[in-house]
Order: structure tokens, then sequence, then C-alpha cells
């Protein structure tokens, strides 16, 4: 299930995502991409400083680690979709 205020993601012409941020009876983040073309990434803001992310889809097993304002380098494989959520 995902909770709380959903931010859209657009920044590539054939890769889209988004962030779900949770709300307080569920605080884990999480971060979903989809690409019809390459592989690539997307920088997010998950508004999380310093955690950890995991794919869940099995196709990615390298997780992802925050900076200190909270953004992240999320991959999608190409033709793809990474559903990723906060550890």
């Amino acid at each position: 299930m995902a909770c709380g205020r959903q931010i859209g993601d657009l920044d590539h012409w054939n890769r889209i995502g988004w962030t779900r941020l949770g709300d307080a009876a569920h605080p884990k983040a999480m971060v979903v991409l989809m690409g019809d073309g390459q592989e690539g990434t997307t920088w997010v803001n998950v508004e999380r400083p310093n955690a950890v992310f995991v794919a869940v889809a099995g196709h990615i097993r390298e997780p992802v680690r925050t900076r200190e304002q909270g953004w992240g380098e999320f991959r999608c494989n190409g033709g793809s979709e990474s559903v990723y959520v906060q550890r």
C-alpha cells in the first residue's frame, strides 16, 4: 500500500516516475520509475536524508542511499520498471 503525498517526476523524455512520501501511520517512502528506452537514472528528492532504499521488483540489486538533503539517484533498466521502498 502506498500512502501520503505523491510527487511526479518527468525529467527525461522516455522515463517517468513518482514518489509516495508516506504518512503518520506509514512513515516510509517509495519510488517508482518506468522507462521505455535505455537504462538510466533519475535524481529524486524523497525528503529522507541518509536513508536506504531497496528495489523490490528484482531487477536491481544495488540499494540507493540518499544524500544529506534527501536526494537519491534511482536506476531503471531499459524497457522496465523499478520500485524502491525505504528500508
